[in-house]
């Protein structure tokens, strides 16, 4: 017991100091400024609930370590809130307001309560809260020193509601995608799913390490593991969020990233059929589409049109997203090299202006119904 016990506050020490450099680093950061500013509370959260385990072996009073307890309610109860928003603020084209987030305050603020609660209560009570381990005899005596605790058995359902959240949030953020980039892979932020799963993960990992204290009333290799999937996790997270900048500037205006409504536009029938014809022409003339990077800015800059008026012909004169768009012309000079190249179908697929074999697969299965290799079987 005693050496996973070590084990576990090394890992936690460890876990600690990836998380405080990361809160530097993002109080650093000048450009995206709300989205570093989010991280670090998050990641500052992710520190208190391991505050205690790091501290406990240089501290030996009780009244010490209670302390250090209420820090882990503070940030247990404030981790999943914070994720979902550090999320909401990367995928918010536009800073995000506080009074539209003050309901995903309240378990955090109940932490905040607790933690003040217990600060103020009498010593022999605080002392009576968590009593010393070696002293515990049973159920009972476990139940006592942890009460505070198992009153936070909640945070798991809280953690399941954010997950789901977080994950619905990405998927619409991925769809808006395709109105202003023609190759969405690398803007798709897929290690935040990652995230998601590896959380999912750790909590089934918590919950397990809460049984097994229960029902055996002490520590063992399963807190090991739990403080080493943590390490790995935020690890993960520092090593990605620190990197990620949000991908819809926001400097983009806010009516650009919604679905459009054109009720008020300025922009004509005859405007919207020259802008329409001036599309064609990037595409078919000037092969804008070779480009993977392609936005619906640099088109419109091309053409020296308003991206919005751009956004409004793709939708209302052409009928089809800026990405299919794109990904038909990619597609059209695709089906001419299989007709008449030899290259293999991944070359193709990149000099065409597509990131990934995948994206190009999804693309010319959705244009042609078959697979690029079934094209070229059946037309050679």
């Amino acid at each position: 017991m005693f050496v996973t016990h070590q084990i576990s506050v090394l890992l936690s020490t460890m876990t600690l100091t990836v998380a405080l450099f990361g809160v530097a680093y993002c109080l650093t950061q000048r450009r995206h400024r709300q989205v570093f500013q989010v991280l670090s509370l998050f990641l500052t959260a992710e520190a208190f609930t391991v505050l205690g385990v790091s501290l406990t072996p240089a501290f030996t009073g009780l009244q010490v370590k209670l302390v250090l307890h209420a820090f882990w309610l503070v940030g247990i109860a404030s981790v999943a809130p914070l994720l979902w928003l550090y999320v909401c603020s990367l995928t918010s084209p536009v800073p995000l307001r506080v009074a539209e987030l003050k309901w995903h305050a309240i378990l955090p603020l109940i932490g905040g309560l607790a933690f003040v609660w217990i600060l103020f209560l009498p010593a022999e009570v605080r002392l009576g809260l968590l009593p010393d381990p070696d002293r515990i005899q049973g159920p009972q005596d476990y139940f006592t020193g942890r009460t505070y605790e198992l009153v936070f058995l909640i945070v798991p359902f809280q953690w399941a509601f954010y997950l789901t959240a977080i994950t619905r949030r990405l998927l619409r953020y991925r769809s808006r995608l395709k109105d202003f980039f023609a190759s969405t892979e690398q803007h798709e932020m897929r290690w935040i799913s990652v995230v998601v799963l590896l959380y999912s993960g750790y909590w089934a990992i918590n919950v397990g390490s809460l049984i097994y204290e229960l029902a055996t009333w002490k520590i063992g290799l399963i807190q090991v593991i739990e403080a080493f999937y943590g390490l790995i996790l935020i690890s993960v997270i520092a090593l990605w969020g620190l990197r990620q900048r949000r991908p819809i500037d926001r400097d983009t205006p806010a009516s650009e990233t919604r679905t459009p409504r054109y009720s008020k536009s300025a922009l004509t029938k005859d405007m919207s059929q020259k802008i329409a014809g001036q599309l064609r022409n990037a595409m078919a003339r000037d092969a804008l589409y070779l480009d993977p990077n392609l936005s619906l800015w640099s088109l419109a800059k091309h053409i020296q049109v308003p991206s919005k008026y751009v956004t409004q012909t793709l939708n209302e004169e052409i009928g089809e997203s800026f990405f299919d768009f794109v990904s038909r012309h990619r597609i059209e000079a695709a089906v001419a090299r299989l007709d008449n190249d030899d290259a293999t179908i991944l070359s193709i697929a990149y000099d065409v202006g597509f990131n990934s074999r995948s994206s190009f697969y999804s693309a010319f299965k959705k244009v042609m119904r078959m697979t690029p290799t079934a094209y070229r079987k059946a037309n050679r």
